[in-house]
Order: structure tokens, then C-alpha cells, then sequence
């Protein structure tokens, strides 16, 4: 994950507002997939902290709607090395599928996080969930942009934990009847198959 921090809004620790340049460093901050921006001098000594962050959460949603927009900025570079060749393209594919499917949400259950992470890398314009049986990975995926961690407790958890994810996406709110959910899981043989991609439908009430 990239974080981009110090000086940003560096003007608005003594005027309510920031200079044009100031702004175009946020916005292409999104635009060149950082995952968190980050003030610093201006909400711990400034005099105007809530401004601040006011204008900074503006220009961040109005740069993430250009960049979700037009189907994310970041390409197949920016994929995790750690990431096999094919499960990259299930990855891909899952994203497609979940745009051309209207779906609400893309669940994955991961490992290590780099499958949550090239999701990421995707800025859908839907949220991600991302569930591990490791709770060192779920915090490591706090930092993703676009990604709700789950952590999948064992004892809680039957088959692979696709229910713990549906159940916290009821949570959150994101469930209607008859939305669609990409889940991307490792179902298969260990060692011998990669990620598959499945689409749910919540049932009509």
C-alpha cells in the first residue's frame, strides 16, 4: 500500500483555504492509485484542522469518482509480484464480471492478501471484502483502498468462510434482495488449482 503524507494542505495551517496546487496534489495523489492520503502539520498545530480534512475528503471523492469513472488507472503492472500469472487473470476476470453483473460487492478469501490487494489494485467502483483466517492479513488489508477486512475466525467459520463474509456484509448494510455478490475463493485441489470466480444472488424475500 502507498500512503502520501506531510504538506499536503500544508497552507491551511493559517488560511481556511489551499492553494490551486495544493488540490491538484491530492487529486493526482488518487489518480496515481495511492491508497491513503495523510495530513500532518495542519490538524496537529494548525488553525484550521476540521477545514482541513473537510477539503481534503472532498478533493479524494471527487478524484475517486473521475478514476472509478473510467474503469480504475492502474494496469496489470501494478499487480502484485507475489501473485500467479493465472490466478492475476481469475482476479481480472472477477472484476469484469462483477461491473457486467451489476453486483453490489467482491467477497475474497485470502491468505496471504495479495488476491484483496490486486482487487484493490482495480478501484471498482463497489467495495471489497476481504476475509482471512490470519488476523496478521486483515490488518495488513486495513491499509488496502476500497477493502472491508473480515477476520475469519476458525471456530466460527464452515467451509471456506463465505458465510462469515455474507453475514458481515449484512452488517454493513450492503445486502437487498436479489443482489449479486463475485465471490473470489480457493476452492480446488491444493497446489494444483487457483482462485475461481462465483457470482451469488441473495434470495428474494
Amino acid at each position: 500500500p502507498a500512503i502520501v503524507a506531510t504538506q499536503m494542505l500544508d497552507s491551511m495551517q493559517s488560511s481556511p483555504r489551499p492553494t490551486r496546487a495544493e488540490v491538484t496534489d491530492v487529486a493526482n495523489a488518487v489518480l496515481d492509485g495511492a491508497d491513503a492520503c495523510m495530513l500532518s502539520g495542519e490538524t496537529a498545530v494548525g488553525a484550521y484542522p476540521v477545514d482541513s480534512v473537510a477539503t481534503m475528503n472532498r478533493v479524494l471523492h471527487y478524484a475517486e469518482q473521475i478514476l472509478c469513472g473510467r474503469g480504475g488507472v492502474l494496469g496489470s503492472e501494478a499487480t502484485p509480484r507475489a501473485l500467479h500469472r493465472v490466478t492475476a487473470a481469475v482476479v481480472a476476470g472477477a472484476g469484469v464480471v462483477a461491473e457486467q453483473a451489476d453486483a453490489c460487492l467482491v467477497a475474497v478469501l485470502t491468505r496471504s492478501g495479495a488476491t484483496a490487494l490486486a482487487l484493490s489494485h482495480q478501484r471498482l467502483a463497489i467495495p471489497v471484502l476481504g476475509g482471512s483466517h490470519l488476523p496478521e492479513t486483515a490488518r495488513k488489508m486495513c491499509l488496502y483502498w476500497g477493502v472491508e477486512p473480515v477476520w475469519v475466525d476458525g471456530q466460527d467459520a464452515e467451509g471456506d468462510g463465505s458465510e462469515v463474509l455474507l453475514r458481515r456484509a449484512e452488517e454493513l448494510g450492503w445486502l437487498e434482495p436479489g443482489a449479486r455478490i463475485v465471490f473470489v475463493t480457493g476452492q480446488g485441489v491444493v497446489g494444483r488449482t487457483h482462485n475461481e470466480v462465483a457470482v451469488y444472488e441473495v434470495p428474494a424475500e
